[in-house]
């Protein structure tokens, strides 16, 4: 499955994962505002926003969807950041995806 997402910007990439029961939106000033300075990229989790839902609904599920996000655009690695469970989420792409993560 493929997570909906939206990107701006160029250079260094971001994640950006939200919080529940949030989608990408919430973070369209930060898409905005870093986009001068690296590319930001804002995922919808599964189940939320431009994203389907999926029978998977583990933190690990999530973080593979994540980085199979992160494949789709041939980023080698990212800066990862979360609110709330989107927290979680990135831990888990550090967990199980050490070498995809910048910081």
């Amino acid at each position: 499955m493929a997570l909906g997402f939206d990107e701006n910007g160029s250079g260094p990439v971001l994640v950006l994962i939200h919080g529940f029961p949030f989608d990408r939106t919430m973070w369209s000033a930060q898409l905005e505002g870093l986009s001068d300075i690296r590319k930001v990229v804002a995922v919808d989790l599964p189940g939320r926003g431009k994203s389907e839902g999926f029978a998977g609904t583990s933190m690990d599920a999530y973080a593979d969807e994540v980085v199979g996000t992160l494949d789709g655009l041939d980023a080698k690695d990212a800066d990862i950041a979360g609110m709330s469970m989107g927290g979680y989420v990135a831990l888990a792409v550090l967990r199980r995806h050490p070498e995809k993560v910048r910081s």
